[in-house]
């Protein structure tokens, strides 16, 4: 359920817009649950990222942390609560194989 159920022109009784805004209330429910989901996510992004940047700042591995900026990008990637890949703008220059080294 993603979208909002079309209002008809007129309602024939009362059972019909009190079975609507149950479907508007179901529909409430369900954006709850995913922002919800998409909250926690965040935080978790956020988690990821900031150990990452811990590693960096402690010295690792170039490669290693490169290898987990992959994996980072493609976990934000598969977020994107539509279900299409986002566009996070540094995906490309990350993904460079010559990253590091000089």
């Amino acid at each position: 359920m993603t979208e909002v159920p079309d209002i008809p022109d007129e309602f024939d009784s009362e059972e019909e817009l009190k079975a609507y805004i149950d479907r508007l209330h179901d529909q409430i429910e369900f954006l709850e649950e995913e922002f919800e989901q998409s909250e926690k996510e965040k935080l978790e992004l956020k988690q990821e990222l900031n150990d990452l940047e811990e590693q960096a700042s402690q010295g690792g591995g170039l490669q290693d942390i490169h290898a987990a900026l992959e994996d980072f990008i493609e976990t934000v990637e598969d977020v994107d609560s539509h279900g299409e890949p986002s566009d996070v703008g540094l995906h490309d220059s990350l993904r460079n194989p010559d990253f590091g080294n000089d």
